[in-house]
């Protein structure tokens, strides 16, 4: 990943022309990889994953760290995949379309949502919400 180019905007903030976040702060060098670099873009567009699918999928990693990484048992996770996942109209190729998240029965919770036991469906068939 690239680091985003900060430059002033208008208002005299730091702000990232590629991706237009915009830093407050007051530390001199802020850092932060850039979500538009063209490294990780072209990698998105080659693994077919949006920058919003990616959005939810640190929105949710940073829950399961928060929570100081909670798991479901293997038992659990492979039931949920099996029974209400696999036969959900939007699960396509491992990933869940609505969230864009992978979801299998990996037991890697860092690379699927059904491990991390702070995560639920989004459309509250499994989880929390359910």
């Amino acid at each position: 990943m690239t680091d985003c180019i900060l430059t002033r905007n208008k208002n005299g903030y730091l702000e990232c022309p590629d991706c237009h976040w915009v830093y407050k702060g007051k530390a001199k060098h802020p850092r932060r990889n850039c979500p538009n670099s063209p490294d990780l873009t072209e990698a998105r567009e080659k693994l077919g994953i949006s920058a919003e699918d990616m959005k939810h999928w640190a929105q949710a990693l940073a829950r399961w760290t928060r929570a100081v990484y909670p798991v479901r048992s293997q038992a659990e996770v492979e039931r949920i995949e099996r029974d209400i996942c696999r036969p959900c109209e939007e699960y396509v190729d491992g990933r869940c379309k609505s969230c864009g998240c992978r979801v299998s029965k990996s037991r890697i919770a860092v690379s699927n949502k059904l491990k991390m036991a702070t995560e639920s469906c989004p459309k509250g068939k499994w989880g929390e919400s359910a």
